[in-house]
C-alpha cells in the first residue's frame, strides 16, 4: 500500500510539483513522505514502478528552487544518485524482458511442433490425443 501511495506522489509531482509540495506541506507530510520514499526504494522492482519514480524525481529537478521544501532540497544529491541507479535497473529490466520475449517465441515454436506431431499421430492412428494451451498451461489429453 505504501508503495502505491508513493507512486501516486511521484505521478502527482510529475503533474504539478508545486501543488503536490503545497499539499504535502499543508498536511505536514513532506518529511515523512520523502524519508519513506528513500527507505522503500529497494522494493520497487517493476520497470513501470521505477519509471514513475524517475518521473517524480525529474519533476523535482524542474521546479523553481523556491518551490522545493528545504528537506527535499537538501536531499537532491541523494535523489540524483538514486535516479542514476533506478535508470540502470530499468535498463536491466528491459534486457530481461527482451530475453523473456525471445524465450516466449521459442516456447511457442515448440508448442506448434508438438501440436503438429499430435495431429499427425491422430491422423495416422485414429487416436484421440488433444493438446490444449489454456492460459499457458499445456495439457496432453487422451
Amino acid at each position: 500500500m505504501r508503495k502505491m501511495f508513493l507512486e501516486i506522489i511521484a505521478m502527482s509531482l510529475w503533474y504539478d510539483a508545486r501543488l503536490t509540495f503545497a499539499f504535502l506541506a499543508e498536511k505536514k507530510m513532506v518529511e515523512h513522505v520523502f524519508k519513506a520514499w528513500i527507505d522503500i526504494l529497494p522494493i520497487f522492482r517493476h520497470s513501470y514502478e521505477l519509471k514513475r519514480l524517475v518521473f517524480g524525481f525529474s519533476a523535482i529537478l524542474r521546479c523553481n528552487i523556491n518551490d522545493i521544501p528545504p528537506i527535499v532540497l537538501e536531499s537532491i544529491p541523494g535523489f540524483l544518485q538514486e535516479m542514476i541507479e533506478i535508470c540502470g535497473k530499468i535498463l536491466e529490466l528491459r534486457e530481461i524482458d527482451e530475453d523473456d520475449s525471445q524465450n516466449g517465441e521459442e516456447d511457442e515454436e515448440e508448442f506448434q511442433k508438438v501440436q503438429k506431431k499430435i495431429e499427425e499421430h491422430n491422423a495416422k492412428f485414429g487416436g484421440a490425443y488433444k493438446y490444449y494451451n489454456e492460459s499457458d498451461y499445456r495439457i496432453l489429453v487422451w
